[in-house]
């Protein structure tokens, strides 16, 4: 019996057969790709002040590949992208341990570590601040910096005062209105 072919099927015509190879272009980068995409590893580098070495480590990672000359032309614009989402975390990255030292220093100068470190148990679930996000760190910054110093009375009892105060204005404006009233 024979098998190869288009005739003598088992099945005769009641499946269709798909090919879904691709023709990948297995061609390497062109002088001019490599050169785009080294300086632009190269200014990544420079902003984050890191060694392209672990940039290029990253886009060769992402990308599957050994070396440079493994990156084909199809895949320069995943290259592009790797490069330009490490940069993106690495800045991330920068703009979270600068909010960190600027909470640690305002908490310190304040001396109120152990209220900020309650308030982060309380609100995240864990007290080390390199491990929280950037929305977390802006939130524990306005929890540091709205933080009562000792001089000043906590928000939440001004808050009662003021609203004791509303209350008694209220009240004595409707004792002196009751009064007016039988007054009259």
């Amino acid at each position: 019996m024979e098998t190869s072919g288009n005739g003598n099927r088992v099945a005769a015509g009641d499946y269709l057969e798909f090919n879904f190879s691709q023709q990948i272009d297995v061609q390497p980068l062109v002088p001019a790709q490599r050169q785009q995409l080294n300086s632009q590893i190269r200014a990544a580098a420079a902003a984050l002040r890191e060694e392209p070495q672990l940039i290029w480590r990253h886009v060769h990672a992402a990308l599957g590949v050994e070396s440079i000359s493994d990156i084909t032309r199809d895949q320069y614009s995943l290259a592009q992208q790797a490069v330009s989402e490490y940069l993106d975390k690495g800045k991330q990255y920068a703009a979270c341990q600068k909010l960190v030292g600027q909470v640690l220093r305002l908490a310190a100068d304040k001396g109120i570590q152990e209220p900020m470190e309650n308030f982060c148990l309380g609100a995240f679930g864990m007290d080390r601040l390199k491990e929280l996000g950037r929305e977390e760190l802006a939130q524990v910054y306005a929890f540091v910096e709205q933080y009562p110093t000792e001089g000043n009375s906590p928000p939440k009892l001004q808050h009662h005062l003021q609203s004791k105060s509303v209350r008694v204005a209220v009240l004595s404006s409707f004792v002196a209105g009751l009064l007016l009233g039988l007054l009259i």
